[in-house]
């Protein structure tokens, strides 16, 4: 009885082994059809990547000795002859290699061509008003809803355009304590302020005391006495109000339009608003001016 029981051990142990080494007869097998299939693809991408090299390099020494309709014609059968034998993804591949620069440089000069276009149309425009508002509480909240009455006002153009800029932060305080850093520092708004008023970027600036302070001393805006023709001084005078020059004195350098519709509707978030003037050109000053007309009434000559 002992020795049957070995035996059938013996037989179950013989068939588990047969079985084991039939399954990996079948995964080895199995392993190398997916090697004989990628070396398959392999070769075949290659052949195809080389085959498409070489034609390239062939075509482009005959394609010199051709006029453009035999070119057209040629390169037309060229295509045809090598990608008969293709598959469609190796057609896609090889049709990708041989035309990707026809088709990369067009988009790219086309995408150029339009930003430049637009950009060129933006800036040519008509400008209505360029101003600054410095040291508003919160840049997103400022109301610019005056400008399409500013439009309407002066029968301006309707593709007329308002530039401006709600984010500068200037404090005539923190310039003093931080002079140095300031001037040597061409990323700061204090820079920033005074190279694009120097350029005739803005008509206006729009500021509490702390900017306006800034502003007078380094000489970014005009004293109004200058500025403005006896008549005009005359007709402001009610208005105006007195900050700091560069030689530490106080004269007239803004108008006071703290009490008028038209501050009050910016909502800088600020009580005490002054309305001075970079007046870097001529278009500044006649801007300028007709923005004094549009807050007062008051029509002030200018060349």
């Amino acid at each position: 009885m002992a020795d049957e029981n070995k035996e059938q051990v013996q037989d179950v142990g013989d068939k588990i082994e047969v079985e084991a080494n039939a399954d990996k007869a079948d995964n080895a097998a199995d392993s190398i059809s997916e090697n004989e299939d990628s070396e398959k693809k392999a070769y075949e991408k290659n052949a195809s990547e080389n085959k498409a090299s070489r034609v390239n390099g062939e075509n482009k020494l005959e394609l010199h000795s051709m006029s453009r309709r035999e070119r057209k014609r040629f390169k037309k059968e060229q295509y045809k002859e090598y990608t008969s034998d293709m598959t469609k993804s190796q057609k896609l591949r090889y049709f990708f290699d041989y035309y990707k620069w026809n088709i990369i440089i067009p988009v790219i000069v086309l995408i150029f061509v339009s930003y430049l276009g637009v950009t060129i149309y933006k800036n040519t425009r008509p400008v209505g008003l360029a101003y600054v508002i410095l040291n508003a509480e919160n840049k997103d909240a400022i109301n610019t809803s005056f400008e399409e009455d500013y439009r309407e006002y002066f029968e301006l153009s309707d593709d007329s355009r308002f530039p401006s800029a709600f984010n500068m932060k200037i404090d005539f305080d923190y310039y003093l304590e931080n002079a140095e850093y300031v001037q040597t520092s061409n990323s700061t708004d204090y820079n920033i302020l005074s190279t694009q008023c120097e350029i005739g970027e803005y008509d206006v600036i729009i500021t509490d005391e702390k900017g306006l302070k800034y502003c007078s001393y380094s000489k970014i805006i005009k004293p109004l006495k200058g500025y403005l023709d006896a008549d005009a001084y005359k007709a402001l005078s009610d208005y105006m109000y007195d900050s700091i020059n560069p030689n530490g004195d106080y004269e007239p350098y803004a108008i006071d339009i703290s009490d008028t519709e038209f501050a009050k509707g910016l909502n800088t978030g600020y009580d005490n608003i002054y309305l001075c003037f970079p007046g870097a050109e001529k278009q500044n000053k006649r801007n300028s001016f007709r923005l004094i007309e549009y807050i007062y009434g008051i029509k002030l000559a200018y060349e």
